[in-house]
């Protein structure tokens, strides 16, 4: 749920990058959609970003205030993905999909690097002489594009979905050391992750954007069953009427869950 969507750890993706899809035209003007798989396979690049909202029910308005936790690209059925803590969103606002990727990845190594010394840390205290060889020698590697599903849970036919999920396969693993059960990557921020990838996962859409700063953007929202904390995907809005929505079975590289 935005298993990681915005936090840190395991990260699944439910919501992701999209373009833009025509819809019918109201009134002269062209109504647009973005849907996560159908944005992922566009030929031009989509930026997203997840964001921690607390108790909040929307993304905040300030550009210095607001923090990202991860930056999403994606295009022709990829994504790179980059995960950090606490971002002030005016380090990427404005910038070009280049310049975006760059800060990303300055911040996406920064997570890395504090991981390993929080690590090292641990096992000096526990004098585990392998594990001190395993992070004395990690490098970190930039994340690179990879494949991305995305699925959907419309277990109930005819009823509406009850959410969508992106899982980008993300984590490189290159040491063959274990702590516990998860193997050590040589990459990611402040959990050594195991399992598939980054996951996001979504279940509301925003009825209207949000302005930060002065652009204005569309998000989708994962709230827990509580509906006491809520996390956010944020991309840029091509226009004022373009509008998010869910993707549907029969779209490529969307699939039921557990499929």
């Amino acid at each position: 749920m935005f298993k990681r969507i915005l936090g840190i750890g395991t990260v699944v993706i439910i919501a992701t990058i999209g373009l833009s899809g025509c819809g019918k035209a109201t009134t002269g003007s062209q109504s647009k959609t973005i849907t996560i798989a159908k944005a992922a396979q566009a030929k031009t690049p989509r930026v997203w970003y997840t964001v921690s909202g607390g108790d909040s029910t929307k993304p905040g308005k300030n550009v210095n205030e607001q923090l990202v936790n991860g930056v999403y690209v994606t295009k022709n059925g990829r994504a790179v993905g980059y995960i950090f803590n606490q971002v002030s969103f005016d380090k990427f606002a404005g910038k070009n999909i280049s310049d975006i990727q760059a800060t990303a990845t300055k911040y996406d190594k920064a997570a890395f690097e504090n991981t390993i010394h929080n690590l090292t840390s641990n096992a000096k205290e526990n004098n585990d002489k392998k594990a001190l060889n395993v992070y004395k020698n990690a490098q970190y590697k930039a994340p690179s594009w990879k494949p991305i599903n995305i699925h959907i849970d419309n277990s109930e036919k005819g009823k509406p979905i009850k959410f969508e999920d992106m899982i980008i396969k993300s984590y490189e693993f290159t040491s063959g050391y274990e702590t516990g059960d998860q193997p050590i990557a040589e990459r990611r921020n402040n959990n050594i992750l195991g399992g598939n990838g980054d996951e996001i996962m979504v279940n509301k859409i925003a009825k209207n954007p949000v302005k930060i700063g002065n652009i204005n953007y569309l998000y989708f929202i994962f709230s827990d069953d509580g509906g006491q904390t809520h996390q956010f995907l944020l991309t840029k809005a091509p226009s004022e009427n373009t509008k998010l929505q869910f993707d549907k079975l029969g779209t490529k590289g969307v699939t039921k869950v557990n499929d």
